[in-house]
C-alpha cells in the first residue's frame, strides 16, 4: 500500500473443537439495529458535506490508474440494486453438495518499495463446501503482467523483484487447509487452522461478541502489546478482510457494521461504485500513521445496504503524493487527490457445484 514510502508534493524530498458444517454458520437473525438501518439504508443520512464522519489476503491487491478519478459517491438519488449473482440466499445457510463462492476481482497499485511501486490484476475465488470437512478449492489469477511505477524503473531486475510476491494457480483441500507451497499436497484430510479475520473457522466466528463496543475493542487489540501501529487502522484492516472473506453471518455482519460506525474518523457515502458498476453504501477510513499524520489514502469498504454484503472496496489519494526522483532518468510520478489507487469488487453467492461460477 502507498503510504509513508511516497513523499507529499509539498514536501521537500528526503536525501536518498467441533468441526461444523458452513451451512450451521452462514444463517442468522437480522438483528437490525435502528442506527444501522438508518446508516445503511439508501438515501437516509443526512448529509453536512460529502463526507458524513460518525465519531485498512490471502491479498488482491486493488485498483489504481494513472488519469485522475473523483472520489466521491454519487449524489443523484439512490437506486437499490439487483442481486450481482443467481442462486440461493447465501444467509440461508447450503443445501448438501452446494458451495458458498466469493470471488474478488481488483485491478490496483500495491506494496510499494522505496520510489517504486507496482500496478496489476488480479481475481481470487474460493469454494467453500456445506460441510467443512469436505474439499475446498481456491483459484488465483494475475491478468496482466506487473507494470512498474514509475516507468522508468521498469528493469528486469525490479520485475523479478515484483512478481517474486505474485502467483497464480489452484489449490484444494479438505477444510481449506491447503498450503501455497505444495507441502500437504498429498495430505487431504484436514490440517488444524487457527481462526483469525482473514480466515475465520467457524469457531473463531461463534466466539466473536454480539455487542458493537465489545466487537469493536476485540478488533483493536494486537496480538501483543504494541504490535499494531494504530488501533484504530487495524481494527478497520481486520474489519475489511473478515467482511471480504464472505463467511460472516448476517446477524454478525450487523453488529460489526455498528461498531465500525462507533468508531472516531470514520466515513460514511452513499451510492458509491464497486469496480464493476454496482453501487452501494461505504465504510471509510483515512490511513492515518505516524510518519504520515495527514494521511494518504481514504480505504472503503463498499456495503449492499439491503443485504448487508460486501460488494467491494476502493482506495482513493487523500492529497497529492510524488512517486519517484522526478529528474530526467527517473521521471516522477504524481497521485492527485481524488485518484482512485484501488477499486474491486466482491461477489458471496451459492453454487451447485466446486468450480462453478454464479451466473447473473
Amino acid at each position: 500500500m502507498i503510504n509513508d514510502d511516497i513523499r507529499p508534493q509539498s514536501e521537500e524530498k528526503p536525501a536518498s473443537g467441533r468441526v461444523k458444517g458452513f451451512s450451521e454458520i452462514a444463517g442468522g437473525p437480522a438483528g437490525h439495529a435502528e442506527a444501522m438501518v438508518r446508516a445503511l439504508r439508501p438515501g437516509s443520512a443526512r448529509r453536512r458535506s460529502r463526507w458524513l464522519p460518525i465519531g485498512a489476503a490471502a491479498a488482491v491487491v486493488i485498483a489504481a490508474t494513472a488519469a485522475c478519478t473523483t472520489s466521491g459517491g454519487d449524489q443523484s438519488p439512490p437506486q437499490v440494486q439487483p442481486p450481482a449473482a443467481a442462486g440461493a440466499d447465501p444467509d440461508r445457510g447450503l443445501a448438501p453438495g452446494q458451495y458458498l463462492y466469493v470471488g474478488e476481482r481488483g485491478d490496483g497499485v500495491g506494496n510499494s518499495r522505496g520510489d517504486v511501486a507496482y500496478q496489476t490484476e488480479s481475481t481470487r475465488e474460493i469454494w467453500m463446501p456445506a460441510t467443512w470437512t469436505d474439499e475446498w478449492m481456491e483459484r488465483r489469477n494475475h491478468a496482466r503482467p506487473v507494470k512498474i511505477i514509475p516507468a522508468s524503473e521498469d528493469t528486469p531486475e525490479n520485475q523479478r523483484r515484483f512478481e517474486q510476491g505474485t502467483f497464480s494457480g489452484e489449490w484444494r483441500a479438505a477444510c481449506g487447509s491447503w498450503s501455497y507451497m505444495g507441502e500437504n499436497a498429498d495430505k487431504p484430510a484436514c490440517r488444524p487452522l487457527e481462526g483469525k479475520w482473514s480466515r475465520p473457522t467457524p469457531e473463531f466466528l461463534a466466539a466473536l461478541p454480539r455487542d458493537p463496543d465489545a466487537l469493536l475493542a476485540k478488533l483493536k487489540e494486537g496480538p501483543e502489546p504494541g504490535a499494531k501501529i494504530s488501533p484504530e487502522l487495524d481494527a478497520f484492516g481486520d474489519a475489511r478482510e473478515l467482511l471480504s472473506t464472505g463467511m460472516v453471518p448476517k446477524d454478525l455482519r450487523t453488529v460489526l457494521h455498528q461498531a465500525l460506525l462507533r468508531m472516531p474518523g470514520i466515513k460514511v457515502a452513499e451510492n458509491v461504485p464497486n469496480l464493476d458498476g454496482r453501487k452501494g453504501t461505504a465504510l471509510g477510513f483515512v490511513d492515518v500513521l505516524p510518519r504520515v499524520p495527514q494521511g494518504t489514502e481514504l480505504d472503503e469498504i463498499i456495503i449492499d445496504p439491503v443485504s448487508e454484503q460486501i460488494i467491494g472496496t476502493r482506495r482513493t489519494m487523500v492529497r497529492d503524493m510524488v512517486l519517484g526522483e522526478g529528474n530526467q532518468t527517473n521521471p516522477a510520478v504524481v497521485f492527485r487527490t481524488g485518484q482512485v489507487m484501488g477499486h474491486s469488487t466482491i461477489t458471496v453467492a451459492v453454487v451447485d457445484r466446486l468450480g462453478a461460477e454464479p451466473t447473473a
